[in-house]
Parts: structure tokens; C-alpha cells; sequence
């Protein structure tokens, strides 16, 4: 499928510590540097998560109270809206997936503890809700766990289920996707160890790597038979205070596992070896709280995006697998993902 050339950024335009943003900003790729394409463009408040929803249209989902999702025509460093707005059925949507089929859209709502299915179509954007779940529950941590908070949504296609991490219950819930006609079936959660506060992860063969973000640890879930069967460390600093992980990445060839760190402003990279993880480096952002990491097609180089420090650093990958600052940083205010083409 043809995508736009463009790295776009998703940021925050009211929510956060960084500085207020405009819109997303279209970037282009010149070796390790990433450097602006065009002016930011104004898609509404808040899209601060982004993904294709095949050939060159892209999905934001807007992080507000009366949430919502959009979907944009990208025209090298142009947008042109594809349809209207749609409601998210909850606050807080910080979080979007398409099925393989590229026909239905995913949601993850934090504040409401909810994920929604709405339609797409190519040439007429996204329709109004067709299903959703609300979860209940809560954990151990008083301040974030009172409720249910569903922080990503991802489609594991090879177990035909949907992944809904919610950091309030120490869950991993997951559905059936029904394809024809948009609707979930729900599935038993795993549930994970209490106080883990599951936030986002990536799939790899039958395991998924879960970055709990209320204890600083990496899970490790085995997803043929729906349990945690370890738990890491997500940071070598345990004495420098509070730590909440966000983004969590993989290497192309699976080799490696990266994870950034908010609070001692991090990016680990852990080795994988028959599916364990060993932590065996980690370097600064490059300033405060990252919010995204995502790695080149190519592996060569990997980018994070510093939402409080208004900047994204980039990175070249070493012959370890091992991420390492090449000097280059863009100032941008307040970016929250880079979705890459």
C-alpha cells in the first residue's frame, strides 16, 4: 500500500508540560536527522496518537475530555480531512489500532476505561461507533488504580483477538473481533502481576513484552497460555525515584527491545535470548519525559520523542544493537508520537 513519505508527530496541543503545539508536524528523514517538512497542521486539540489506516490517510486519536478520532488524506506535507470527527464512546483516547483487514478501527479511552470499534472506509473516513467494552476493577496503587484505565489497544492477528492493556486492573483484557460486522466477543483477560500497571506492548511470535508502568518492570506474557511468566527491571536507575516507562519497541530483527523511561529520562535496551530479555544498556532521551521511541525500518537509527522538553533526539544503533546519540535535536513543542511512514 502506498504511504505518504512524511514522519508525522503526534502531540499534545493542551494536555502536558511541554509547550502548546499547533498541529501535527510533517518531518522527512536525512540519515539520523530528522528535520521539518512543511508547517504543523491544525487537525483539531490534542492528536497525540497516530496510526495508518493504509495507503496515505492516517488516524488521530484527539486525547480529550469528549473523545474523538479523525481521519486525514495525507498529500506529501498537506492533510485534508476524510470525513468527520467521530466520537471515541469515552474520554481520554489515547490509544489507536486497525485490523488487518484495514476496515475497523480500534480505541483504547484511558480516563473512561473503554475501547470502541468504528468503520473505516477509504474514501469516506471513519463511521460512528459499531461496538465497545467497559471494563471495571482497580489495583493496589491508590492514586492510578481506582478504576479502570485501557491505555493501548492491538490487534494480535495469529491468536484472531484483540489485546486491551488497562493500567487500572492489572489486565490485559482481549476480545474477538467480529470483521463483518464490527462487534467484540470477549474473551478471558490475563491478568498480570497487581501494582504492574500494564501500559503498552509489542508482540513477538507467542509472547508479548508488557511495560508496566506503576513498577518500572517489563512482563513477559505468554500468549498461548494467556499468563506472565517473568518480569524485569525496565531500568538500571532504582534509586534515582519515581520511574513510569512508556514506549516500548522491537528491534526488526527481534534481537532487541527498547524502552523508554520518564523520570530518569532513559532508553533501555534489552537483549532477547529464546524469549527472556537481559537489560544491557541505557543512555539519556536526551532530555524530559519520552512519550515515544520508534526505530528505523532499517534498524540503523531510532528516534525519541521528549514531550516536556519539546524536542525529539535522534539516535544511530551500534553494531550491539545499542542506541547512541548522534547530537541531533529538533525542537518542536510537545510531541507525543512519531508515526513513521
Amino acid at each position: 500500500m502506498q504511504r505518504s513519505p512524511m514522519i508525522w508527530l503526534g502531540v499534545a496541543t493542551h494536555n502536558g508540560n511541554g509547550s502548546p503545539a499547533t498541529g501535527l508536524v510533517p518531518l522527512a528523514q536525512d540519515g539520523a536527522r530528522l528535520v521539518p517538512a512543511g508547517d504543523p497542521v491544525d487537525v483539531g486539540v490534542d492528536p497525540m496518537y497516530l496510526a495508518w489506516a493504509g495507503r496515505d490517510t492516517l488516524v488521530a486519536a484527539h486525547e480529550a475530555d469528549d473523545g474523538a478520532v479523525s481521519a486525514w488524506r495525507a498529500a506529501d506535507t498537506a492533510l485534508q480531512a476524510l470525513g468527520p470527527r467521530r466520537s471515541t464512546l469515552g474520554a481520554g483516547p489515547c490509544h489507536v489500532d486497525l485490523d488487518p483487514t484495514g476496515r475497523w478501527v480500534l480505541v483504547a479511552n484511558y480516563t473512561a476505561g473503554v475501547v470502541c470499534v468504528l468503520p473505516f472506509d477509504h474514501d469516506d473516513g471513519i463511521g460512528p461507533a459499531t461496538a465497545y467494552a467497559a471494563y471495571d476493577g482497580s489495583g493496589p496503587h491508590s492514586e492510578r488504580q481506582g478504576g479502570p484505565h485501557a491505555h493501548q489497544v492491538v490487534v494480535d492477528a495469529d491468536r484472531d483477538q484483540v489485546l486491551v492493556a488497562d493500567l487500572g486492573t492489572d489486565r490485559l483484557h482481549r476480545h474477538r473481533l467480529d470483521t463483518r460486522h464490527g462487534s467484540l466477543s470477549e474473551l478471558a483477560p490475563i491478568t498480570t502481576h497487581a501494582g504492574a500497571g500494564p501500559r503498552h506492548l509489542v508482540i513477538a511470535g507467542s509472547l508479548a513484552y508488557v511495560v508496566g508502568e506503576l513498577d518500572a518492570t517489563v512482563l513477559i506474557v505468554d500468549l498461548t497460555t494467556s499468563a506472565e511468566v517473568r518480569s524485569v527491571s525496565s531500568t538500571t536507575h532504582t534509586d534515582a525515584g519515581a520511574v513510569y516507562p512508556s514506549a516500548i519497541r522491537q528491534s526488526p530483527d527481534g534481537s532487541r527491545i527498547y524502552v523508554a523511561n520518564r523520570g530518569p529520562d532513559t532508553v533501555a535496551t534489552f537483549a532477547v535470548t529464546d524469549g527472556m530479555l537481559e537489560l544491557i544498556d541505557e543512555v539519556g532521551s536526551g532530555s524530559e519525559h519520552p512519550r515515544d521511541v520508534v526505530v528505523s525500518a532499517d534498524g540503523r537509527y531510532l528516534w525519541v520523542a521528549n514531550q516536556f522538553g519539546d524536542n525529539v533526539v535522534s539516535f544511530e544503533v551500534d553494531d550491539n544493537g545499542c542506541p547512541q546519540p548522534t547530537g541531533d535535536v529538533l525542537a518542536t513543542p510537545s510531541p507525543t508520537c512519531i508515526l513513521l511512514p
